[in-house]
């Protein structure tokens, strides 16, 4: 992919770039600029607060971190998802950004190090996510056990869709490149504006690769809170799917085809109304059913087309 010629070119080296939202991101900046200090390369580490609203007890203590190659800044209100990725990227100083979410862990010492072993040969770089062996509380079991069984992708399965794999997390990408295409700031709420991106980056012939340099994904929602995010990203994933053609080829996409407006959807929507407080006690249990989870979205999904349609006859 050639560069936009409109934007100035940046200096070589590595911005990493967390975007923080009521999450204690020390111990991952930490450990970022203890591998960075050894890397040989020009660094910088942007943590950019979106106006939590929880307090951050350690913030002072990054803060209190010694080093010019750390910039902290908060938001005076939020932005959203989106738009502090895309300002992150535009205050970054140097040619590659890293993109890492704050409730991440890094799995090794050489996380940086294995990185910079492709960085020059792609246009965007995948790591990965992984997910600890035994879920850390029952709390937010919904969420591990959907990390760990649909999350958690090798590297050789991800490069048979390189930009469909795509996600904001762990992601190494040329400055340039993001920001020629940048995220759909329309997108605030949680998910898929890395289905975006992934549908700009291959329209853009951009070239993407995956490998197995994973972070630990450490900061699960409480089971409740999930759903609630849940019901926000297929909100967005309509969106994008039905009136933006993205993300036609996913199963969630082509199984709402086939139940829209057909007998089986009709009897979808009598299951959720009969049986729906079943399901959401299964989704809230330490015994989860992501079948349940799927039929859970779907019938968000075929809602949502029903709103459309009764705005249609008005």
């Amino acid at each position: 992919m050639e560069a936009n010629p409109h934007i100035a070119p940046a200096l070589p080296g590595l911005s990493v770039l967390i975007p923080v939202y009521n999450v204690d991101a020390l111990d991952l900046v930490c450990d970022l600029l203890a591998q960075l200090r050894l890397s040989r390369i020009k660094y910088e580490v942007l943590v950019y607060d979106d106006a939590s609203p929880l307090h951050n007890p350690n913030w002072q203590f990054l803060q209190d971190i010694k080093s010019p190659a750390l910039l902290l800044k908060r938001m005076p209100a939020n932005i959203g998802r989106s738009a502090i990725r895309n300002l992150l990227a535009k205050d970054s100083r140097y040619s590659h950004l890293l993109f890492i979410d704050a409730d991440s862990g890094l799995p090794d010492e050489t996380y940086i190090q294995h990185y910079l072993m492709y960085w020059q040969d792609y246009d965007a770089i995948v790591g990965g996510t992984i997910y600890e062996e035994k879920c850390p509380s029952p709390s937010v079991m919904l969420r591990w056990v959907y990390g760990r069984r649909r999350e958690q992708i090798s590297a050789d399965l991800r490069n048979r869709a390189k930009h469909a794999s795509i996600t904001l997390n762990n992601l190494l990408i040329k400055r340039s490149v993001f920001l020629a295409t940048g995220l759909d700031e329309q997108i605030r709420t949680y998910g898929h504006e890395d289905t975006k991106l992934g549908y700009a980056l291959d329209m853009a012939r951009a070239t993407v690769h995956h490998i197995q340099n994973p972070v630990i994904h450490l900061g699960l929602e409480p089971s409740p809170e999930y759903l609630e995010k849940v019901k926000a990203a297929v909100q967005n994933f309509y969106d994008l799917s039905v009136h933006q053609g993205i993300g036609l080829d996913t199963r969630l996409h082509s199984t709402f085809k086939r139940f829209d407006g057909h007998f089986l959807g009709w009897f979808l929507r009598v299951f959720f109304a009969v049986f729906g407080w079943y399901v959401r006690l299964n989704l809230l249990s330490r015994q989860p059913s992501l079948w349940l989870l799927d039929a859970y979205k779907l019938e968000l999904m075929l809602k949502h087309s029903r709103a459309d349609r009764r705005k249609s006859k008005t």
